[in-house]
């Protein structure tokens, strides 16, 4: 999010240029305490190497999409009368009972540009002296788009396999 205006005014207040984004992240109040407004935080500080962390962030937009792409359809035969719906999805409902499509259907429409979770990611290695985060594993989102990291709230590995 853009920082708003009483976001804005709050820093000018504290006599600290407003950044251009401004995320709000819960914390105790001892944490607060320990930091003054507009202050940096350091990495170090917050994570530690192999550390479980949950990653967030919006993933890559790819417009309106049809079936075949957006849900990994087959398709249809490209012979045997299937004229021009090779790439449709084919039927959508049932017939008289319920009489209508049922929710959930998986149909063409708008892919990617939403909020991605990746759950239980290693810390691999913090760089204190250029403050970066390297995680194993993915992370959602397009190059250069705002990531949002934090310890996790699942740990990996819930229930033992019988076997």
């Amino acid at each position: 999010k853009h920082c708003s205006k009483a976001v804005a005014t709050a820093f000018e207040k504290a006599g600290v240029k407003a950044p251009k984004h401004v995320r709000e992240l819960r914390t105790s109040a001892a944490q607060v305490a320990a930091y003054e407004i507009g202050q940096a935080m350091k990495v170090e500080e917050i994570f530690t190497e192999w550390q479980l962390v949950d990653v967030q962030s919006r993933s890559r937009g790819k417009g309106f999409a049809g079936v075949m792409k957006r849900h990994k359809f087959s398709g249809l035969d490209a012979t045997h009368g299937t004229h021009e719906w090779r790439r449709h999805g084919g039927s959508i409902g049932t017939n008289m009972t319920p009489g209508r499509t049922k929710p959930g259907q998986k149909m063409e429409g708008q892919m990617g540009n939403k909020i991605v979770s990746v759950l239980s990611q290693k810390v691999a290695r913090i760089l204190a002296d250029k403050q970066l985060l390297l995680i194993a594993g993915s992370v959602p989102g397009a190059p250069n788009a705002i990531v949002r990291v934090q310890g996790a709230v699942k740990k990996r590995g819930g229930k033992k396999q019988q076997g």
